[in-house]
């Protein structure tokens, strides 16, 4: 939401990696937003996954924001 209300763009997720045994997969999930890619997460689940790399994008983002304001 707010990289829709503040970019115009929708995140796009991507599965990178795919690792471990079926009983125990691990998944590794890039965000991108639009041609950028911003970061990955790690999950047990693809939605675990992409939920970390939303996490680390907001970060992201946030302190290109910090930056800017300080700059």
């Amino acid at each position: 939401e707010l990289t829709q209300g503040r970019f115009r763009l929708r995140p796009r997720y991507e599965v990178v990696a795919a690792t471990g045994p079926d009983h125990d997969r691990r998944f590794r999930v890039a965000v991108h937003l639009g041609a950028r890619r911003l970061a990955e997460g790690e999950g047990r689940s693809k939605k675990q996954a992409e939920q970390a790399a939303a996490r680390a994008a907001l970060e992201a983002l946030a302190a290109e924001g910090e930056a800017e304001a300080a700059g």
